[in-house]
């Protein structure tokens, strides 16, 4: 083998090493991230790193924003009469849900929100809303009205696509 090749050879491998521990690095990051986005207890959810919290996503409801197998980053909402039409929420399953089980964590977009007016002073505020996947046909049947802010974990900010697969 000449030098030439040898040298070439050097670089190949220093890039493939380099490509290998980035992506090792990276696989690190994201398993702490999600670790340490589900501490918690039963009784409240954890607010992640920052206030960003990493999901895995399951199905394919939202395909047109991020598809299944992505990692997606939700942060904590703080003001829950900001949310409006168009926004993507994390929220857990309500009780009344006939399609999922009670307790389970789903994103979708808000498609509606449910205005009401306070009697006394004519202030109005959000009161409720309704979600709907991007692939969904249907509404979700879920409503929540009143203390909806309890089953809102947070707010869509971005996804990894196909980490989650890992």
């Amino acid at each position: 083998m000449n030098a030439k090749t040898k040298k070439t050879l050097n670089i190949l491998a220093n890039v493939a090493t380099w490509v290998v521990a980035g992506f090792a690095i990276i696989m690190v990051l994201l398993t702490m991230l999600s670790y340490i986005g589900t501490i918690g207890d039963d009784k409240e959810e954890s607010k992640g790193i920052f206030g960003v919290k990493p999901y895995v996503v399951l199905s394919g409801s939202m395909d047109r924003v991020f598809p299944a197998g992505s990692v997606i980053f939700v942060k904590e909402v703080k003001d829950f009469q900001s949310l409006k039409v168009g926004d993507i929420i994390t929220f857990k399953a309500d009780h009344n849900a006939t399609t999922v089980t009670k307790g389970t964590i789903v994103t979708h977009q808000i498609v509606e929100l449910l205005i009401s007016e306070n009697g006394t002073t004519g202030e109005k505020y959000i009161s409720g809303l309704i979600t709907k996947g991007t692939e969904n046909d249907d509404n979700d049947p879920i409503i929540y009205q009143e203390r909806f802010e309890y089953a809102i974990i947070g707010q869509y900010v971005g996804h990894v696509a196909g980490v989650g697969h890992v």
